[in-house]
C-alpha cells in the first residue's frame, strides 16, 4: 500500500493506484491532497514470528484497491489453527493484539553462534507435549484463560474502534461531518499548462483557437481582445478587432477601439441646417465632402463610422460651412461677396471658376481654381500674397503719416473699399484670358502688373509668386488709389467753396499718372525690395535690389546707361520711344527700358539715403506732390528748390538746373558704387 495522511484531519488513504502528483479531495474534511512522488508507507504482510500453542483470533488489514475517506479497522476471520509440531524453543508470549493497520514484519536476525537459522529449528511442540514436558520438569501446566477476560478485551476493542470512528467522522476541527456512509475520494483533474508554458506549435494552435472563439459575438470579440492585450500580443489584438469589425461593423465598443466615430447624427444636423445649405456654394469643396459622406451612409449606415482623419476633415468642413453661414450677417463679408458677384457677372471672367478670399482687408483676392492636384500650392500662394500685400499696405500708411506728413484714411473707413487682385492658375490660362478679352500680353518676363484704368492687379500665374514683385505692383495700386483720393478731397473742397455739386475723380484721371517713369518704377522697386527678405520678419524698407544692381553694373561696364539728363524729366511713353529708336545716346531697345527700373531704384535710394540725407526732404516733397496729382517738370524743380526770385521754377536750360543735374549724376553713381561694395561684402 501507499498511504497518504491528510494534514488537516489525519485521515489516511491508500493511493497505490494513483499516479504520482495526482490530486484528490479528502472525503472527511474536503481538503485538497496530492499523491507524493514516492510512496510514504509500503505495508508488507507480517508472517508470524513464532508458532503459537493454540489459534488466536487476529484481525488482518484488508487490502483496498483505492483510497478511502476514513481508515477503519475491520474484524477478519480467525487465523487457521497452526499444526502441532515438536517444541523447538522455549514457550513464547501470546501473539500481539489485532491492529487496524498491518505492521512491518519482524525479521529474524540471528548472530553467529546461535542455534542456526529459523528454518533449521525443530518444529513447534504441541499442547500435549508441552504439558507432559512441564510435568516431567516439575512445573504446573498452563492455566486456561478465563472467557470473561477474553470477552472484556473484545469489548474494549470494539469501544476503541467506535471512538476512533467518531473522531474521524467529526474531522480535525471537531465539527461533526454531515457525510452519510463512507465518503469516496474525488481525484482532481490534472493541472493544465499555462499559455506561456506551451511550446511554439501548441501556442500557435491555441492562438488560432482564440481567434476563432473571438468571432462568435461582440462580447467574445471584447474578451478575446482583452486577453490578447493581457498577453502583450498587440498584433493579435488588432487582428481580432479588425475581424470583429467585419462581423459586427456597428458595435460601439469595437468601433471605439478602432478609433472610429459615428457621425450619423452630426451629418443629419448639418444637412438639415437651411441657413448653412443656402450660404454654401455648390462648388464648395467642404459641401462636396459632407454630401459625399451622406451618400455613403445612405447606401450603408455603417459608413457613418469614420476614422479619425475623416472625422477631423468632417469637423473642419462643418466648421467652414457654419462660418460661411455666419458671414451672411457680417457686413465685411457681404461687401466682399458683392465684389465676387460682380466678378462672376463680368463678361471678362465668364466661364472661369474663381474662389475669393476677403480676410486680407483691404484686399479681396480672386484665385482661379487650379484643380485638386494643385489646390494646396494655390492656397499657399494666395496666403503669402495676402500677407505681402497687407504688409506693404500698412507700411505705406505709416510712411505717408511719418515721412510725408499726410493723413491717409484706411480703405475700411472709406465705405470698406477693396483692392482687387486676380491670380490665374497657369500661364496658359493667363494667356488665354488676355487673348479672349483683347488685352495685350505684357510679355513672358512679367509676373504681375497693375491696371490703372480698371484698378485691379493681375498675377500671371500661381507658380510666379515672388513677394518683392507683389509689393512692387501693390505700391502702384496704393499710390494710384491715394492720388485719386487726395485729388478728390481737394476738388470737392473747391466745389464746396464754389457752390458746385461734388464730383468724384475717376481712376483714369490723367493726374493720377506720374510724369516721370524713373519715379514711378523707382519708388515701386524701392518698396518692393522689402519683400526680398526670406521671412516676413525680415521684410524692411531700404533693402538692396540685387538683381537690378547686377544688371545696372553690367550695362555700366558696357557704357550703355541712361544719362540723368535724358531720363530725369521723361515719362513712360518718352522712355519707350527713345528706347525703340535707340535714342538717349545709348542705342538700346528693350534692355534700355528695363534698365530704367535699375537706374530709377538707384536714384530713389540715393535721394532717400545718399549723401547723408542731402536730398531727402526735397524728394519727400516731390512724393507729396505726386500723391496730390501734381506731377510735371516744373514741380520737380520746385521741389528741389530750383526757383526764380518769384518762386517759379527755373527753365531747363538754366545753369542752375544743369549744375543740379550734373551733381545728381555724380552723386547717385558714387552712391551706386558704394552699394555694390556692400552687396559684394555680403550685406
Amino acid at each position: 500500500m501507499n498511504l497518504v495522511s491528510c494534514p488537516r484531519c489525519g485521515a489516511q488513504f491508500d493511493v497505490s493506484t494513483f499516479a504520482p502528483g495526482a490530486k484528490f479531495v479528502c472525503g472527511a474534511c474536503q481538503n485538497l491532497l496530492q499523491v507524493p512522488a514516492a510512496p510514504v508507507v509500503k505495508p508488507v504482510a507480517q508472517p508470524v514470528a513464532k508458532p503459537v500453542a493454540r489459534p488466536v483470533a487476529q484481525p488482518a488489514a484488508k487490502p483496498v484497491a483505492k483510497p478511502v475517506a476514513k481508515p477503519v479497522a475491520r474484524p477478519v476471520a480467525p487465523v487457521a489453527k497452526a499444526p502441532e509440531a515438536p517444541p523447538a524453543a522455549p514457550p513464547s508470549a501470546p501473539a500481539a493484539a489485532p491492529a487496524a493497520i498491518v505492521k512491518k514484519p519482524t525479521v529474524d536476525r540471528r548472530r553467529a553462534g546461535d542455534a542456526g537459522p529459523a528454518s533449521a529449528q525443530a518444529a513447534p511442540e504441541g499442547r500435549a507435549e508441552r504439558m507432559r514436558r512441564q510435568r516431567a520438569e516439575g512445573g504446573d501446566a498452563p492455566k486456561k484463560k478465563s472467557p470473561a477476560l477474553v470477552l472484556a478485551a473484545a469489548g474494549g476493542l470494539v469501544v476503541l474502534i467506535v471512538v476512533v470512528l467518531f473522531l474521524v467522522n467529526r474531522g480535525g476541527d471537531g465539527k461533526k461531518s454531515t457525510d452519510k456512509g463512507d465518503p469516496k475520494p474525488v481525484a482532481a483533474a490534472p493541472v493544465e499548462k499555462t499559455f506561456e508554458q506551451l511550446d511554439a506549435a501548441k501556442r500557435i494552435a491555441f492562438l488560432d483557437a482564440r481567434h476563432k472563439e473571438a468571432k462568435a459575438s461582440p462580447a467574445a470579440v471584447k474578451e478575446g481582445v482583452e486577453w490578447f492585450r493581457s498577453k502583450n500580443l498587440p498584433d493579435d489584438a488588432k487582428q481580432a478587432l479588425d475581424e470583429g469589425h467585419k462581423g459586427f461593423p456597428s458595435d460601439p465598443w469595437i468601433n471605439g477601439e478602432l478609433g472610429l466615430r459615428n457621425r450619423a447624427d452630426d451629418l443629419k444636423k448639418i444637412l438639415d441646417d437651411e441657413m448653412v445649405m443656402e450660404a454654401a456654394s455648390e462648388e464648395d469643396p467642404d459641401l462636396k465632402f459632407v454630401r459625399g459622406l451622406a451618400e455613403k451612409v445612405k447606401k450603408d449606415k455603417n459608413a457613418a463610422w469614420v476614422a479619425k482623419e475623416d472625422s477631423d476633415r468632417f469637423d473642419k468642413s462643418v466648421g467652414a460651412l457654419k462660418d460661411a453661414a455666419a458671414k451672411l450677417s457680417d457686413p465685411v463679408y457681404l461687401k466682399t461677396k458683392q465684389y465676387y458677384d460682380n466678378v462672376r457677372l463680368n463678361p471678362a471672367f465668364t466661364g472661369m471658376d474663381f474662389a475669393f478670399r476677403g480676410d486680407f482687408r483691404p484686399y479681396v483676392i480672386f484665385a482661379e481654381a487650379p484643380g485638386p492636384e494643385n489646390m494646396e500650392k494655390a492656397n499657399v500662394v494666395v496666403e503669402r500674397t495676402g500677407k505681402a500685400m497687407t504688409w506693404i499696405y500698412r507700411t505705406w500708411l505709416q510712411f505717408m503719416k511719418d515721412e510725408l506728413k499726410m493723413d491717409p484714411p484706411k480703405l475700411e473707413d472709406l465705405g470698406d473699399q477693396r483692392f482687387k487682385v486676380f491670380v490665374f492658375k497657369s500661364r496658359e490660362s493667363f494667356d488665354a484670358w488676355h487673348t479672349k478679352n483683347g488685352i495685350g500680353n505684357p510679355g513672358q518676363s512679367v509676373a504681375a502688373y497693375y491696371e490703372h484704368g480698371r484698378e485691379r492687379m493681375i498675377m500671371m500665374y500661381v507658380g510666379a509668386f515672388d513677394p518683392s514683385v507683389i509689393m512692387h505692383e501693390a505700391t502702384h495700386q496704393i499710390i494710384h488709389f491715394y492720388a485719386r483720393h487726395f485729388c478728390e478731397v481737394e476738388d470737392q473742397e473747391a466745389d464746396r467753396k464754389a457752390g458746385k455739386p461734388l464730383e468724384k475723380v475717376s481712376f483714369d484721371d490723367h493726374r493720377l499718372n506720374s510724369s516721370f517713369f524713373w519715379f514711378q518704377e523707382g519708388v515701386a522697386e524701392y518698396f518692393g525690395a522689402a519683400g526680398l527678405g526670406r521671412t516676413e520678419a525680415e521684410w524692411k524698407l531700404g533693402r538692396l535690389q540685387r538683381d537690378r544692381m547686377g544688371f545696372f553694373q553690367f550695362m555700366k561696364g558696357l557704357k550703355k546707361v541712361w544719362p540723368v539728363e535724358d531720363f530725369l524729366f521723361a515719362d513712360q511713353q518718352q522712355i519707350q520711344a527713345r528706347s525703340q529708336v535707340k535714342g538717349g545716346g545709348v542705342g538700346m531697345g528693350d534692355e534700355l527700358k528695363g534698365l530704367m527700373y535699375s537706374q530709377g531704384w538707384t536714384l530713389v535710394h540715393y535721394f532717400l539715403n545718399g549723401d547723408n540725407g542731402k536730398y531727402r526732404e526735397q524728394f519727400l516733397g516731390m512724393m507729396r506732390n505726386e500723391l496730390k496729382g501734381i506731377s510735371a517738370k516744373p514741380y520737380l524743380l520746385e521741389a528741389f528748390g530750383l526757383k526764380d526770385g518769384k518762386g517759379r521754377s527755373l527753365k531747363g536750360d538754366d545753369p542752375k538746373v544743369k549744375a543740379f543735374i550734373e551733381e545728381i549724376e555724380a552723386g547717385y553713381m558714387k552712391h551706386f558704387d558704394g552699394l555694390m561694395k556692400r552687396m559684394n561684402s555680403g550685406d
